[in-house]
């Protein structure tokens, strides 16, 4: 990706997901795709943000090369197109509530903090960034909605979590089998011995 032997401005559209952290010459990536896009071209480019993928979480992908911070993103963006928009994406659990006469037009969203309140907005620091580059603002200008929810119909995601759930309770009830069973034993030991050392004594 860093080497693209491609004719200049044959693309409209230039899509690059989960690249740039695996790159370390990540300026030629960028500059290769700089020169690439047609002059009202779009590049979508997503990248971690190490604040809130490794930093926050206490951990470390041993096969990111480089990871960036907002402020590094924005500054390697910058050096090669006019202009950018970033979203924010992460995985969430929501409560969706939408019409269902109407198309949808407009979306709100809404949060609670850690002290209960209710704050307006998303509200949450992004797990990864999607970034909307171009060398023509209007390029950017176009694009909406400003909030976007995609998910699978199977809900694989809650699958998993209530097959964990399950599993967890299950094990949870053996334990108490495994312990009310300890318990019985432990009292009938003592009974055993206690009876032994009656039988002795006489």
């Amino acid at each position: 990706v860093t080497a693209l032997d491609l004719p200049a401005a044959s693309f409209d559209l230039i899509v690059s997901f989960e690249t740039l952290e695996h790159v370390l010459e990540q300026d030629r990536m960028l500059a290769g795709f700089a020169r690439l896009l047609s002059p009202a071209g779009l590049l979508l480019v997503s990248s971690p943000d190490k604040a809130t993928y490794s930093d926050a979480q206490g951990q470390e992908n041993p096969f990111h090369l480089r990871e960036l911070y907002r402020h590094e993103l924005e500054a390697l963006l910058e050096r090669h197109f006019a202009c950018h928009r970033l979203m924010g994406q992460k995985l969430l659990f929501q409560s969706v509530l939408w019409d269902l006469e109407q198309p949808l037009a407009e979306a709100g969203a809404q949060n609670i903090d850690a002290d209960g309140r209710l704050q307006q907005g998303v509200g949450y620091a992004p797990l990864y960034y999607l970034a909307l580059c171009a060398q023509q603002s209007d390029v950017l200008e176009d694009i909406r909605p400003g909030l976007h929810c995609f998910g699978d119909q199977a809900e694989s995601v809650y699958a998993h979590y209530n097959q964990e759930v399950r599993r967890i309770i299950a094990a949870g009830e053996h334990i108490l089998a495994q312990d009310a069973e300890i318990a019985r034993l432990r009292a009938e030991l003592a009974a055993c011995q206690g009876q032994s050392r009656t039988e002795s004594q006489s």
